[in-house]
């Protein structure tokens, strides 16, 4: 069984992880409305690589710190620092699908809706 302070390093590992991905989705729905030019395509490509780079810091996580080796890390540096660590990274993908998201939404009802002139 997984303590609890790991299990909580894999939980906010894994909701970046979530965030990120969908910020991605959102972005790809994006471009259908929107279409693609080449600052758009630059923005997507960097949520795309933040994505990336997630998926290999969970890989890395879960191959080369088993829970006995990500224990004798929290001992020595203490939760708080690796959660403090942490923070950014989820605060970064939850601002990034929540523009996203945001963007999508916006974009989607001015597709629907006539202009206003």
């Amino acid at each position: 069984m997984v303590s609890e302070t790991v299990g909580i390093i894999y939980a906010y590992t894994f909701l970046e992880l979530a965030l990120d991905v969908l910020a991605v989705v959102y972005a790809y729905r994006l471009t259908k409305i929107t279409g693609a030019f080449r600052g758009w395509v630059l923005m997507i490509l960097a949520v795309v690589l933040i994505t990336v780079q997630g998926t290999s810091s969970i890989i890395t996580l879960i191959v080369f710190f088993p829970e006995a080796q990500l224990e004798s890390l929290i001992a020595a540096v203490g939760t708080a620092a690796l959660i403090q660590g942490a923070i950014i990274g989820v605060a970064v993908s939850a601002c990034l699908f929540g523009a996203m998201f945001e963007l999508f939404r916006t974009f989607r009802r001015l597709q629907t809706e006539p202009l206003n002139k």
